[in-house]
């Protein structure tokens, strides 16, 4: 009897075109990963001695179109739903029945729970989830396990990539080098979110660099810019300069090599000690690092800074725009963190800031009022109720 679904190596096609036809819902097509490793892998280039880890790999077809594509010695699926795994397993035994496919490419799956530290993500290449279902407190664990257990993985000359759908996970030590709209779970297109280990030279840049900043980098010159920007005897256009490098994500990451960078922001800040000149600059700079999980792990992480972001918002006598700046920087960090330390004093602060017509005098305000309000409800598991009118 003849399986029901014919092997190939690459470029593979038909025998997909079989299971395909069949695929449930929530499950991205052998299509759409065949065609996101050929951006991840341009010009037939490989990595066999990697794997390919799909993390919540329901029946198993994101690693089947990885295992046959010829990039990997290992495609491995993570699955925590005893029902998809065993769909899964089954797909496995198929596989196996080829030979030359079986050599090529080690299959194989694991019922498990993908945030426990259980070794899985070790030499990975590419790490895959379809995260369209995954909830705020998860994105934050599996960010976390696969920044972790990567960061053990680090050699010269590789690439890791980590790509997920929907959303971007807190990955602080990854650059965003690409943003693919492609089929999966059988409702139309979805977003899929490259990111990239930024360890190596490559092909890949920031998806925030523009070509001046590629230019730039290319030639060595964007750690000058940062020193004179840290530097400069003017400090109008030292942050000025500042929040312009802040829009390239590696260029925040060079920032957290300097601690006392933060420090400098904080006081920029200061609610007591700044002029308002001070403060609208350096909000911009915070503003800039909060659109990277590395800026927003790094100011999530400073209890000080965090304090004088909630004093700006809590003080009825600064200006709106700063506090609509504040406010949007808060809701950029509450993407990754749940900002355990400070949520009574915050979800008391915007309550309280809701209630008072009189303080939302623009549009800035109330819309990114809405949205950190928003952002700490996703926390706790509420739907988002607010009006934007007076």
């Amino acid at each position: 009897m003849q399986p029901a679904v014919q092997f190939y190596k690459k470029p593979l096609p038909s025998g997909l075109t079989i299971f395909n036809c069949n695929l449930e819902r929530r499950t991205t097509p052998a299509a759409s990963i065949l065609t996101l490793l050929n951006v991840l892998y341009p010009n037939g280039s490989s990595n066999a001695s990697g794997s390919f880890v799909d993390i919540g790999s329901g029946q198993g077809i994101p690693c089947l179109a990885a295992a046959l594509s010829g990039r990997f010695s290992i495609a491995k699926g993570i699955e925590c739903q005893p029902k998809w795994y065993e769909s899964a397993v089954l797909l496995k035994e198929v596989y196996g029945e080829n030979q030359d496919a079986k050599d090529a490419c080690t299959l194989e799956f694991h019922c498990d729970d993908a945030t426990k530290p259980a070794g899985h993500l070790e030499g990975s290449s590419c790490v895959f989830l379809n995260s369209v279902t995954f909830d705020a407190k998860f994105c934050q664990q599996l960010g976390h396990r696969i920044e972790s257990d990567l960061a053990r993985e680090k050699t010269a000359g590789d690439d890791i990539f980590v790509v997920s759908l929907s959303r971007r996970l807190p990955l602080p030590s990854f650059d965003l080098v690409d943003i693919l709209r492609l089929n999966a779970n059988g409702e139309g297109m979805y977003t899929f979110y490259v990111n990239r280990k930024a360890n190596t030279q490559s092909t890949f840049y920031a998806i925030t660099d523009s070509e001046i900043m590629r230019a730039l980098r290319d030639n060595d010159l964007v750690g000058s810019l940062v020193a004179i920007a840290r530097g400069h005897a003017d400090e109008r256009l030292g942050l000025s300069l500042l929040a312009a490098l802040a829009g390239s994500e590696p260029v925040v990451r060079q920032y957290m090599c300097c601690p006392v960078l933060l420090e400098r922001l904080e006081t920029s800040i200061d609610s007591k000690l700044a002029t308002l000149t001070q403060k609208a600059l350096g909000s911009m700079v915070l503003r800039a690092m909060s659109d990277h999980p590395v800026g927003r792990s790094a100011i999530a992480k400073s209890d000080s800074l965090l304090d004088e972001l909630l004093a700006g918002i809590s003080t009825d006598e600064e200006h709106p725009a700063l506090r609509a700046n504040f406010l949007d920087i808060f809701s950029q960090l509450l993407y990754d963190s749940p900002l355990d330390r400070i949520s009574v004093e915050l979800n008391e602060t915007t309550e309280r800031l809701q209630e008072d017509n009189a303080a939302l005098v623009s549009d800035n305000l109330r819309e990114a009022l809405a949205e950190t309000i928003a952002m700490r409800r996703w926390w706790d598991g509420h739907k988002l109720e607010i009006s934007n009118s007076r």
